[in-house]
C-alpha cells in the first residue's frame, strides 16, 4: 500500500513539473515572438524615418543653387549624390546588398574576380558615348590615356600638293646622272688596273661597285626602251581613235615581247645573239631544276 501510494504521488509530481515546464516554454516563446515583432516594428519605423529624412534632404537640395550643388557633389562623390536624387527605396538597396553578399559567399574567388572585372569595365550610357573607366581600378603606367596617331611616312614626291608627276620632264632633268655613271665606271676601271697585283681586297670591292653601277645602267636602258615602245603605241592609237576606232592598251607582257623581238632583229647574224640565247636557255634550265622534286633531281 505504501509503495503504490508513493508511485501515485511521484506520478502526480512529475505531471505537475511537466505542466510547469510547458507553461514556462510557452511563456518564453511568446516573449521571443513579442521581441521579434518589436524588432520588426522598430526596423520599419527606422526605415520610415530614413525615407522621411531622404525626402527632406532632396527637397532642400532642390532649392539650393547650381554652384552649391556642384560643391556638394565634389565633396560627397558622384555615386552618393546620385543616390540622394534617385527614386529607389533604401530598403530595396539593402535587400540587393544582402543578396549579393549571400551570392558572393557561395561563389568561388575566381567567379567573384570575373564578376568584379566585368563590373569595373568600360560602361556606356549610349552607343556613341565615350567609355567611362571606373575610378576604383588604378591606371597602369603603360596605358595610353590619349591614343597617339601612328606616324605615316610622308613622301613629297607622291603627295597631291606637289602636283602631277611628269615622267618625261623627270628623265630630262636627271639625264646628267647617266654621264656621271659612265665617268664613274672609267675611274673604277683605272683603279682596278693600278691595284690588280697589289691589293686583292680593294680590287674585289671595286669590282662589286662596278657590277652595281653597270646593272643600274642596264636597267635604265631597258626602261627607256620600254617607254619608247609605249610612246610609239600611244601615237598610233591616237591616230586610230581620231579615225573612229576603239583604243587598245598594251599589257606589260606584250611590251616585253615587242622589246625582245626588236633586240633579236638587231642581233641577227652576230655572235651576241647566240650568247643571249645560251643565257636564256641556262636560266630556263635552272628554273626547271629548282621546280623539280629532290629525288628526281639526284637521279638526273
Amino acid at each position: 500500500m505504501n509503495r503504490a501510494g508513493q508511485k501515485h504521488i511521484n506520478f502526480e509530481n512529475d505531471s505537475e513539473n511537466e505542466h510547469d515546464s510547458y507553461a514556462s516554454n510557452s511563456d518564453y516563446n511568446s516573449d521571443s515572438d513579442n521581441s521579434q515583432n518589436q524588432n520588426s516594428s522598430d526596423e520599419e519605423s527606422e526605415s520610415e524615418e530614413v525615407k522621411n529624412r531622404m525626402i527632406t534632404l532632396r527637397n532642400e537640395l532642390k532649392s539650393l543653387p547650381f554652384d552649391k550643388l556642384v560643391e556638394i557633389k565634389q565633396k560627397i562623390g558622384i555615386k552618393e549624390f546620385e543616390k540622394l536624387f534617385s527614386n529607389k527605396k533604401a530598403a530595396s538597396s539593402v535587400k540587393d546588398s544582402k543578396e549579393t553578399n549571400t551570392k558572393s559567399s557561395g561563389t568561388s574567388l575566381v567567379e567573384r574576380k570575373k564578376s568584379n572585372s566585368k563590373k569595373s569595365g568600360s560602361k556606356k550610357k549610349t552607343k556613341n558615348a565615350p567609355s567611362e573607366m571606373s575610378s576604383k581600378r588604378p591606371v597602369s603606367r603603360f596605358r595610353a590615356v590619349v591614343p597617339v596617331k601612328s606616324d605615316k611616312p610622308y613622301d613629297p614626291r607622291f603627295d597631291k600638293a606637289t602636283g602631277h608627276f611628269n615622267k618625261d620632264l623627270f628623265e630630262k632633268s636627271y639625264s646628267f646622272l647617266n654621264d656621271y655613271r659612265a665617268s664613274e665606271v672609267e675611274e673604277i676601271q683605272n683603279k682596278i688596273s693600278k691595284l690588280k697585283n697589289k691589293d686583292t681586297q680593294k680590287v674585289e670591292e671595286y669590282e662589286s661597285m662596278l657590277k652595281q653601277i653597270k646593272s643600274k645602267m642596264l636597267t635604265d636602258v631597258n626602261k627607256t626602251k620600254l617607254n619608247d615602245i609605249r610612246k610609239e603605241h600611244r601615237k598610233r592609237e591616237k591616230e586610230l581613235v581620231e579615225q573612229g576606232k576603239k583604243p587598245f592598251f598594251l599589257k606589260k607582257s606584250t611590251v616585253k615581247q615587242i622589246e625582245l623581238s626588236e633586240r633579236f632583229e638587231k642581233l641577227k647574224g652576230t655572235k651576241k645573239l647566240d650568247m643571249l640565247l645560251e643565257k636564256k636557255r641556262k636560266r630556263n634550265a635552272a628554273k626547271d631544276h629548282k621546280s623539280m622534286p629532290f629525288k628526281r633531281r639526284n637521279k638526273d
